[in-house]
């Protein structure tokens, strides 16, 4: 039994007290070796048990960067989550880290103070022992540090206490956890049986996480279409999106075929693409960024379907405004090249910029090129437009 096991099983018995005296001594090492990892996880659990002193402790060492990385954001959280001490140093701290965030900062710090509230009604639930979607609820905030400070190592232990249940999606997170080292020691065949176990019952995260570890094994590969097919047919849409990237490169056999793509077969109507495509527009009709773009990119190019440049501008344009930088890239070509969209070198330079921005390189050169063929007040709107598009305005 692993030290976080044995934490969480006797939480029942421990007051939210108890663990921050105990969180206390492990920070400042009184009487025992400083400690900061059991430290904050004494203090994690002792906020979610109602301690607001324990919220201030992990707000100090949030921005002291005790133990980790150093996070301004999640510190601000912290405090106001802390507030309820009424205490005007708090206050004061508070005020103080709130003048260097922005606007932007700010609103993620009130989300994330919500999610908090939400993690605390499932730690409740998932206390009581018998409630694996609070378990594997929890585990999630924990592993993915919503509303919560990141615990890999006991967002685990909580997905192994859903085990019992045969629950899905507890089997899914910890077979993940397993594949990818996340709070577990990396193990590829331990992650599979997990994920085995969750497909079998027809869960079809398990089924596309399987698929896509077996992958990357030669002799999985037959199986692992099997269950992208699986997935892909139950609404999955990274299924969906996946195998439409399989067919679109001619991968997955066709019945009747021999599996090759015909030399002479044209773009717009080869089987393989027409099938991409309807994938694609399954994903994307759910709302999937990346199945968006390459529809776009389907209907730009004329792949499985007739060459429609309107159609490629509203795919992209979807994507774009999700954050997708090739979509937003593609877009700006549009626009300058009056494909589908009106021309205008404006929101080229827009769409370039946005591009760059959001990490897509290539998109600076084009952007500079552009840039010499607006007016100032073109070019004052155009910035005006992207300041807007990453402020939320």
């Amino acid at each position: 039994m692993n030290a976080i096991e044995k934490t969480l099983d006797a939480l029942a018995q421990t007051s939210a007290d108890a663990l921050y005296e105990r969180a206390l001594a492990l920070r400042h090492g009184e009487g025992v070796r400083v400690n900061y990892a059991a430290a904050h996880r004494f203090f994690l659990l002792s906020a979610l048990m109602g301690r607001p002193a324990a919220r201030y402790q992990l707000a100090q060492m949030n921005l002291r960067g005790e133990g980790r990385a150093a996070d301004r954001l999640r510190a601000a959280m912290w405090l106001l989550l802390a507030m309820g001490r009424n205490d005007a140093h708090t206050a004061r701290s508070l005020q103080q880290l709130e003048a260097e965030l922005t606007r932007a900062e700010q609103r993620e710090v009130t989300r994330q103070a919500d999610e908090f509230e939400r993690a605390v009604a499932v730690f409740q639930r998932a206390l009581a022992g018998a409630d694996p979607e609070a378990m594997v609820a929890l585990g999630e905030q924990l592993a993915q540090g919503r509303g919560v400070d990141r615990d890999p190592e006991m967002a685990s232990e909580w997905y192994r206490r859903a085990l019992a249940f045969r629950h899905p999606p507890a089997q899914t997170r910890l077979g993940l956890a397993y594949l990818n080292g996340e709070g577990v020691e990396r193990h590829q065949g331990e992650g599979q049986r997990l994920l085995r176990l969750a497909a079998a019952q027809g869960y079809p995260e398990a089924q596309y996480q399987l698929a896509q570890s077996l992958m990357e094994q030669t002799a999985g590969r037959s199986e692992a279409i099997r269950l992208l097919g699986q997935a892909a047919a139950s609404g999955h849409a990274a299924a969906q999106v996946r195998l439409g990237e399989l067919y679109k490169l001619g991968e997955i056999p066709l019945a009747g075929t021999d599996g090759q793509r015909s030399a002479s077969s044209r773009r717009e109507t080869d089987p393989h693409l027409m099938l991409a495509r309807e994938w694609f527009e399954k994903a994307a009709a759910q709302g999937l960024v990346d199945a968006r773009f390459e529809l776009g990119l389907m209907y730009a190019q004329g792949l499985g379907t007739r060459q429609d440049f309107v159609r490629a501008a509203e795919c992209y344009l979807a994507a774009a405004n999700d954050g997708h930088a090739k979509a937003q890239f593609n877009l700006g070509f549009l626009y300058a090249h009056g494909q589908g969209v009106e021309q205008d070198y404006g929101k080229a330079y827009q769409w370039y910029r946005i591009s760059e921005r959001s990490g897509y390189a290539l998109a600076q050169q084009n952007a500079g090129l552009l840039l010499k063929k607006l007016g100032n007040e073109e070019r004052e709107m155009a910035e005006w437009r992207i300041d807007s598009f990453f402020s939320g305005g």
